[in-house]
């Protein structure tokens, strides 16, 4: 949980859906691209909890 008592709560179809988008990344265009969409997420998720009146 985040400072300032705000978390992301990621549901189980949800982590399979992002399973299955990184598994055909990897798969079809590399590992690389799968690492990048990680990272896209997880810097996205981070703002989300950070500043959470500012996402829809």
């Amino acid at each position: 949980m985040a400072a300032d008592g705000y978390e992301a709560v990621l549901t189980n179809l949800f982590e399979e859906d992002l399973d299955t988008e990184l598994a055909w990344r990897a798969h079809e265009v590399g590992p690389g691209s799968a690492a990048s969409f990680l990272d896209s997420f997880e810097q996205a998720k981070d703002a989300a909890v950070s500043f959470p009146a500012f996402m829809p």
